[in-house]
């Protein structure tokens, strides 16, 4: 009986190495070797006074984007994550600022004051998108699982859309830059 035991974990063990190990040189070593991304405008929007955004608009910002892909990024200034994620959203929104991806990056702390939120976006200048503060929490979770999004408020929360408004992928937490860059890459220029 322990032979068997010990042969069914082994066996696991073996078998989380070989997939962690495939998904690392499948999916986290993926090339792109081959695409090319338009340079960037350096556009800087840190100097913007955000402008709280309704549920409204927010919905209106996705059906403005039709058939363009889309990288919804949810945060808080409070939060200490969010602040080290913020940085790698600045850097994708850098080098994919004259492509088709359309940045929503919405700060969704409760009774956020807009010079608090502009000191805020002011520690990262420069800032390559516009950013964002909800207004009102109202009809935006609604809104959300719509978009088949639970965030369950887990913060921060990255979703990248397909061009067809699906979702492509979603997480809570951080990843690497270069994983969130590939799903970019593989939305804006898909393998035929």
């Amino acid at each position: 009986m322990l032979n068997k035991n010990k042969m069914l974990f082994l066996t696991i063990l073996f078998a989380f190495i070989a997939g962690t190990l495939l998904w690392k040189i499948a999916i986290e070593n993926y090339s792109d070797d081959d695409i090319a991304i338009p340079a960037s405008s350096n556009i800087d929007y840190s100097n913007q006074i955000p402008v709280p955004s309704s549920v409204e608009q927010i919905i209106n910002e996705f059906e403005k984007t039709d058939n363009q892909p889309i990288l919804l990024y949810l945060y808080t200034t409070w939060c200490q994550v969010c602040s080290k994620n913020f940085k790698v959203i600045n850097e994708l929104a850098q080098e994919f600022q004259n492509t088709e991806l359309k940045i929503i990056a919405l700060a969704i702390d409760r009774n956020l004051e807009v010079d608090n939120f502009n000191s805020y976006i002011k520690n990262f200048s420069p800032v390559y998108f516009l950013p964002k503060m909800l207004e009102n929490r109202n009809g935006f979770v609604e809104f959300l699982k719509q978009k088949n999004v639970n965030y369950g408020n887990r913060i921060p929360y990255t979703v990248v859309f397909k061009k067809n408004g699906t979702v492509a992928v979603k997480y809570s937490g951080l990843k690497s830059k270069k994983y969130l860059r590939q799903k970019i890459i593989a939305e804006l220029y898909p393998k035929k």
